[in-house]
């Protein structure tokens, strides 16, 4: 144990050190780089610098020559002096050598090149001009001008030169004090990694005085461990929470804990004797297992717990887990850990026996038994028999279940029980169509009961179409015609006309039988319509109605038609109420507003003789009534469909007198139903 502490040592010293080792010597290595692409670039702009100095140096003897010549040439056309071309052949020579010259250094350059040649070819030419001029002139101002447009030709192409060149030379020497600078960052560079590289010397230094400290105590540290790990192992051994035995590999069990001895109910003394045997523990059927597990410990030095049974002392067998492993290479011993599991095995027994009394509970009681995963997906259904053997058709179940959370709180799915309610739904389906036919019946005595004023809605925009096509008539019958009146007129006879039919249609809504039909309303617009429908009996009763309508209001899913005959119900039970009333206005008041739900709320107020207070449990009762020629089935039918629209109907007192009615409509049906009305499970 104590050569592992310096070994990791090391490895923990390696890691650090060949980092900084790396980073230093990738720096080294940028730096000679740089350094050696430095002395490259600093040589070429060295070169390139002295090149273009040449070569400015070459245009100036050039221009110089030109000018030289030129003076000569000038002067002797101006005086015939002969003693100006005694230096004639040697000028001529020189501008053709430094052309030369110039096209020899500008080589490289294309630019410079053409030009250079450019240049060349008409100094030849120019000379050759000036020698013609020379030999046929005389003394004239005409030949020297000439001669000057030849020579401020040349000087022109030689300047354009020394502009480029010049251009040239300054970026060069720019590039030049770049180079410089860089050399100053290197320099910097090169003592900034100087300095690191003694910095990480002394600090690797240090470091390795700490690692031999730190070593030294860690191979102490190491040593106390050890024994306080065996000292812990000799108290888990001892401590008998499990069975723990070391064996050979033939069978022979060489040391065992007392808890192992009691689990096969030996004691010490059979264990000195060597009475204890891995095949005389074993039963005759778990051998060939045992086998197999020698072999895999041969094999990789290691046994996966696997469960199995002992023989005990007594003959009965213990079911155990049991698992091992081979001390080290070479050795036919290792150590084994053995857990006895007779009290999990009766727990599972009791666990099996529960699950059997509870799958016969919810046999005999329920008839589906289902689960679903997290995202509600069914991964369990069983099914009765009167269920399974059902029809063929829509079946109907009725589910109710809890949610399944695992050991760390997760919610992982649902479990329940249902029951068959296909019956009881086709009865409550049987019910509703005689509440729909009830309801329609009450729609239709109702109607009836409005017949003087439904016929008083429809006659009124009959008489006026009537009355408007006479006046229409009348003013075609006129000389001339007065066709805007008569336009007007029947504008207003199409106007009477709609209105007739919109009376006709509201009245067959009412009474067409109709299934239920669900749409967005506007709940002022249909309590319009039904007073419209009423006006006549209210008038004929001596009622005045007052409307208080909330401006706003949300739209709500119902079916227009039920919720109108709630209205017209509830109006033609407060008519009535107040032309008993033998004193007193008679005022009847709607209104609607928003409730505390977020729903829209609608109250049917009245100034007749009131309610008696000890009807108002009864009130909405089938059968129920307080008038002698009533059948009590109206507000019983107003509480059935408002229920089905997911609202609430109340009555009460109204203030000074009177009664007042109230119901509320949500503006959405709630999804969330009682388990009892829950819908058919998919699958079944």
């Amino acid at each position: 144990m104590s050569v592992l502490a310096p070994a990791l040592s090391l490895r923990w010293l390696a890691r650090p050190l060949i980092l900084a080792v790396a980073i230093l010597l990738a720096l080294f290595a940028a730096t000679g780089f740089l350094g050696l692409q430095y002395r490259q670039e600093r040589q070429a702009a060295n070169h390139l610098l002295a090149h273009s100095r040449e070569v400015l140096d070459t245009l100036d003897r050039l221009r110089t020559i030109i000018a030289d010549l030129e003076a000569e040439r000038r002067g002797y056309l101006m005086t015939l002096d002969p003693a100006y071309l005694k230096a004639y052949g040697v000028s001529d020579e020189s501008v053709r050598r430094e052309a030369q010259a110039l096209q020899a250094l500008v080589a490289n350059d294309p630019l410079q090149s053409l030009r250079a040649g450019h240049l060349a070819l008409t100094a030849a030419a120019m000379l050759r001009e000036i020698d013609d001029i020379v030999k046929t002139a005389r003394t004239s101002g005409l030949a020297a001008l000439a001669m000057t447009r030849s020579m401020e030709e040349i000087r022109s192409q030689i300047d354009q030169m020394v502009d480029h060149e010049r251009f040239l030379l300054a970026d060069w020497e720019t590039r030049a004090d770049a180079l410089e600078q860089r050399k100053t960052w290197l320099i910097a560079a090169a003592v900034v990694i100087v300095t690191a590289l003694a910095g990480a010397a002394l600090a690797l230094a240090r470091f390795e005085a700490r690692r031999r400290r730190k070593a030294t105590e860690e191979n102490v540290q190491l040593h106390s461990d050890v024994e306080e790990r065996e000292k812990k192992i000799r108290r888990l051994v001892d401590a008998n929470i499990i069975g723990i035995i070391i064996w050979e590999l033939e069978g022979r069990i060489l040391e065992a804990n007392d808890a192992f001895l009691r689990m096969v109910g030996y004691d010490r003394e059979d264990l000195t004797s060597g009475r204890l045997h891995r095949t005389k523990l074993t039963p005759p059927e778990w051998r060939d297992r045992d086998a197999r597990t020698v072999a895999e410990l041969k094999r990789i030095g290691t046994a996966q717990p696997f469960e199995k049974e002992y023989l005990r002392k007594d003959g009965s067998h213990v079911p155990v887990l049991i698992g091992g492993a081979m001390f080290e290479e070479g050795t036919n011993q290792g150590v084994g850990f053995v857990l006895d599991l007779t009290e999990r095995k009766r727990a599972e027994g009791a666990l099996r026996q529960s699950e059997e009394r509870f799958r016969t509970l919810v046999q005999f009681s329920f008839d589906v038994y289902w689960e679903t995963d997290a995202q509600h997906r069914f991964i369990l259904q069983e099914f009765s028999e009167s269920l399974a053997d059902a029809p063929a058709s829509k079946r109907y179940v009725s589910v109710s279940g809890l949610p399944v959370f695992d050991q760390t709180g997760r919610f992982v799915g649902y479990r329940g029980v249902g029951r068959h309610i296909t019956e009881r739904k086709r009865a409550e389906e049987a019910l509703r169509s005689a509440q729909a036919d009830l309801a329609h019946a009450n729609r239709v005595a109702t109607m009836g009961q409005l017949t003087a004023s439904i016929a008083h809605e429809v006659s009124q925009p009959i008489t006026a179409t009537v009355l408007n096509a006479q006046a229409a008539l009348h003013w075609l019958g006129a000389q001339p015609p007065n066709l805007n009146e008569v336009r007007q007129i029947l504008g207003r006879i199409t106007d009477d006309s709609k209105r007739a039919g919109d009376v006709i249609g509201r009245i067959r809504a009412l009474i067409k039988k109709a299934p239920p039909r669900k749409e967005d309303l506007e709940i002022n617009e249909a309590i319009l319509e039904v007073i419209a429908l009423t006006r006549g009996e209210m008038v004929q009763n001596g009622v005045s109605v007052r409307t208080q309508l909330a401006e706003d209001l949300p739209l709500i899913q119902a079916d227009r038609v039920q919720l109108q005959q709630v209205i017209l119900n509830l109006i033609i039970n407060a008519v009535e109420a107040m032309s008993g009333a033998s004193e007193g206005v008679r005022d009847l008041l709607i209104s609607t507003g928003g409730d505390a739900s977020n729903g829209v709320l609608v109250s049917l107020r009245d100034s007749g003789p009131g309610l008696d207070p000890a009807s108002l449990e009864r009130l909405f009762d089938a059968f129920y009534t307080t008038k002698s020629s009533g059948l009590g089935m109206g507000l019983s039918i107003c509480h059935s469909i408002i229920e089905a629209h997911g609202g609430r109907i109340w009555a009460g007192a109204n203030e000074p007198r009177g009664a007042v009615f109230h119901f509320t409509l949500p503006l959405e049906r709630d999804e969330t139903v009682p388990a009892e009305h829950a819908g058919p499970m998919p699958a079944v």
